[in-house]
């Protein structure tokens, strides 16, 4: 069994804070790339195979001589530009992101711009992006609601916005662990908190529905089911992924401090999934795309 450890992500900093310049240099490490790689796949092919696509006037400005204008908000270090500019070729990009650190290792050059924004809205015009895409943002469904409001004044009329996070469903066995770390150590509070954040993720229909209140219609949700496994609890605590994204906006939901819990999380592991049996986590990947109504 291993020692109990601190989550050293978790602390009082905020999620909307943005990165570190360590952290910043962690999120395009292998750990994080792989976690984020099914939201990557599916907002990708929904830029490129939305069935609407030839209906709207997305589709003449990527194939125009003019190229698509994409703004891609919660950029990190830009880790989608290479997958936007293979989706959307001759595609110039806009990124922005609350981390100095993490823009400073975006990529430059002529066909990329990202910028320190601390918070919305950003400086965009109006009406100016043909797409706008976010992949795994932090929060809560108020800030996901900020983050549309704002796709629906920055994308012109009939542009497409593409938004891929957790679903309703993903991390459940991590809340059972810490439902039980309430009932043994008589913390009602802990048991309200994590059905509470529960209750906040968003389930298939709404997310659509979350887009189509924003002002996107032709909205579409596709899921994928992935399983992450964990050789102990240390591991789990440890992990990169987790620790840059997933138990910050855990933590930020469920508006409590974690310490505790997740380490008798990590000691629950180490008991129950002895014998070399892994620890497996189920993450529900959604992606919803529409189009800005005119």
């Amino acid at each position: 069994m291993t020692e109990a450890i601190d989550p050293p992500s978790l602390g009082p900093r905020r999620i909307d804070q943005g990165l570190s310049a360590e952290q910043a240099a962690e999120f395009d490490s292998p750990a994080v790339s792989g976690y984020l790689a099914p939201f990557v796949q599916l907002a990708l092919e929904h830029l490129e195979h939305h069935p609407s696509f030839t209906r709207t006037r997305i589709a003449d400005v990527a194939q125009a001589s003019e190229p698509a204008r994409v703004v891609h908000l919660c950029a990190r270090t830009g880790f989608l530009h290479a997958g936007i500019r293979r989706v959307l070729p001759g595609a110039r990009i806009y990124g922005t992101d609350p981390s100095a650190d993490a823009i400073a290792r975006a990529p430059s050059g002529p066909d990329g711009e990202y910028t320190v924004v601390p918070s919305l809205p950003t400086p965009f015009t109006d009406g100016w992006f043909s797409h706008g895409i976010t992949v795994h943002p932090g929060g809560s469904v108020g800030d996901r609601a900020r983050l549309l409001a704002e796709y629906r004044r920055i994308l012109w009329p009939t542009a497409q916005v593409v938004l891929a996070v957790p679903l309703r469903g993903s991390f459940t066995e991590l809340g059972d662990l810490l439902r039980e770390y309430a009932l043994k150590h008589d913390a009602p509070d802990v048991e309200a908190a994590v059905t509470g954040a529960a209750s906040l993720r968003p389930g298939a229909e709404g997310l659509a529905n979350e887009l189509s209140r924003a002002g996107f219609e032709q909205v579409t949700v596709t899921t994928k089911t992935i399983t992450l496994t964990f050789a102990n609890g240390q591991a789990l605590i440890s992990d990169t992924a987790m620790r840059l994204l997933v138990l910050p906006e855990l933590e930020q939901n469920l508006g409590i401090a974690l310490n505790k819990p997740l380490r008798y999380a990590q000691s629950a592991i180490d008991k129950y999934w002895s014998g070399g049996d892994l620890f497996e986590l189920t993450v529900i990947a959604g992606c919803a795309a529409g189009y800005r109504r005119a």
